[in-house]
């Protein structure tokens, strides 16, 4: 189920389920294809360069512990991080970091943060985890994941965020059926019965314009300003 927006294709939308569902617009033969586009080359191009970040250390998250943000230092883009099944990642320290590797194993629980984080990844991201937040449309405003790899990205449970992998196939819904966010990837595997709310990755910085109302109440929706 795509949710709340439109498709726009330069050919036409197969849907080979009935369980199929759009709540929004389908503009088949669309003319604004052109110019989406432009839009959506110019985001890839930013992240397509092969940029390998390798990996010298592992770092293992056991049940039971809790790891900070606050700990990701120097050597954080060389390391391989992996979330076992009831670990935590809890972002203490809301910032860009550059990771070799992150892994969320099932039950690993990574609490949402309050103001915008970008992951940037170099060689392998997968999610079975749990996103902790009291709002998932929330949580996915805040949360931007850029991974270069080639390897294919399996969300497999519920998510929450912005995705951009220009190098790889990702694939959602194995499991978890709720995808709150944006995905821009080489290919996209959506599995059936899986519903897609778009929700706007929202920047820190200036480049960001947020709508709101005449009684100050957010919308639900933002414009996001590429930086040249």
């Amino acid at each position: 189920m795509i949710n709340e927006k439109m498709i726009l294709c330069l050919n036409s939308v197969v849907k080979q389920s009935s369980n199929v569902t759009v709540s929004g617009k389908i503009i088949e033969k669309s003319t604004a294809v052109d110019t989406y586009q432009d839009y959506y080359s110019n985001l890839m191009n930013r992240f397509t360069s092969n940029t390998i970040f390798p990996t010298y250390f592992q770092k293992v998250v056991n049940s039971g512990e809790t790891y900070y943000s606050s700990s990701f230092g120097t050597n954080s883009s060389h390391t391989d991080y992996n979330f076992n099944s009831n670990s935590e990642l809890n972002l203490t320290k809301m910032s860009d970091f550059e990771l070799g590797s992150l892994k969320f194993q099932y039950g690993a629980k990574l609490y949402a943060p309050t103001k915008s984080v970008t992951f940037y990844i170099g060689n392998d991201f997968q999610w079975n985890g749990t996103i902790v937040a009291d709002d998932m449309i929330s949580a996915a405003k805040h949360i931007k994941i850029v991974y270069y790899g080639t390897d294919r990205v399996y969300i497999q449970t519920d998510f929450a965020g912005t995705i951009i992998a220009p190098n790889a196939e990702v694939v959602v819904g194995q499991s978890g059926k709720n995808f709150y966010g944006a995905i821009y990837a080489k290919s996209i595997v959506v599995h059936q019965n899986t519903k897609i709310t778009w929700v706007p990755f929202i920047s820190n910085s200036l480049s960001s314009i947020v709508a709101e109302n005449g009684n100050s109440t957010t919308l639900d929706y933002a414009i996001n300003i590429l930086a040249r």
